[in-house]
């Protein structure tokens, strides 16, 4: 909504500071199954937006166990495309940091490019995003190291590994939203949106799927429910269908967002329905 005001017209910094709850999965070698666990990611971003369409945003991604500490970073080059009241479009590169020997699980992909298309003539407005990440083949096999380990544990045997020059995943998010615009609600000025969201993501998984949702990068690895059920390589398939819904209030250059999101996944496990929240504020000069 800020890219759909401001590019064309002006350029802008914006800075913001998001915290919700995503889950983990921890390693364990006593068991075949990694530990689940719901955790508080805070993740602080900053970027520059031109009014060429040209943009280039850095987020840091911290968890809280044991102690807050960052896990993972991202730098993502962009351009976006707006046509105020028809329709936006834009694509990016992210490419993500991420430390080694973290106690839990974290995805082999370290480089994507994604894109999306939202068109707004219609009330209930559609939009598609499509995500391409691809990782190293030595991260890969760490990974596979870690799960086989656990396996072994309980049922020895001679483990053969394929050699993979690289880790490819396509993702795609298909989502119908309608704005509810409410204006100086508190304040001359201010604006609420209240906006509910249907989302649907399919995708191939190696060792979890890595997602990218809407033109902000708002990542939602490690916080959309499903990806807490992890396999080993799938094919291009269903994976959830969740339900969103987003509050925003902003005033002059300030905003907050909030979201809740509930997911069900789509192929056999423990806990099919899960859920998470998400707090943003920020500022944009």
């Amino acid at each position: 909504d800020i890219l759909d005001d401001m590019i064309g017209r002006q350029s802008f910094f914006i800075a913001t500071l998001g915290a919700g709850t995503g889950f983990f999965n921890f390693k364990n070698y006593q068991a075949e199954n990694f530990i689940t666990e719901r955790k508080l990611i805070l993740s602080p971003s900053v970027g520059f937006f031109h009014k060429t369409g040209l943009g280039i945003s850095a987020t840091g991604y911290a968890v809280s166990h044991d102690k807050l500490s960052f896990y993972q970073a991202s730098l993502t080059p962009s351009y976006d495309y707006i046509r105020p009241r028809l329709f936006s479009t834009g694509i990016g590169f992210t490419k993500y940091f991420t430390k080694n020997n973290l106690p839990f699980y974290s995805t082999p992909i370290c480089n994507e490019i994604s894109g999306y298309f939202s068109y707004k003539r219609f009330l209930v407005q559609p939009a598609v995003a499509i995500a391409y990440g691809w990782g190293s083949r030595t991260e890969y096999e760490e990974h596979k190291t870690e799960v086989f380990l656990m396996r072994r544990f309980r049922n020895p045997r001679v483990i053969t590994v394929r050699n993979e020059e690289s880790v490819r995943d396509l993702s795609m998010i298909f989502s119908l939203r309608h704005d509810f615009d409410f204006r100086e609600v508190l304040y001359t000025g201010d604006a609420i949106t209240i906006t509910p969201v249907i989302v649907y993501s399919a995708g191939t998984q190696n060792f979890g799927l890595n997602t990218s949702f809407s033109s902000t990068s708002k990542r939602l690895n490690n916080f959309l429910p499903g990806n807490q059920f992890i396999k080993d390589k799938t094919n291009f398939d269903s994976q959830s269908v969740s339900a969103i819904l987003r509050v925003d209030y902003s005033i002059s250059r300030f905003f907050v967002q909030s979201q809740f999101l509930v997911d069900y996944f789509l192929h056999t496990a423990d806990n099919r329905l899960n859920n998470a929240f998400a707090v943003i504020g920020g500022v944009y000069f």
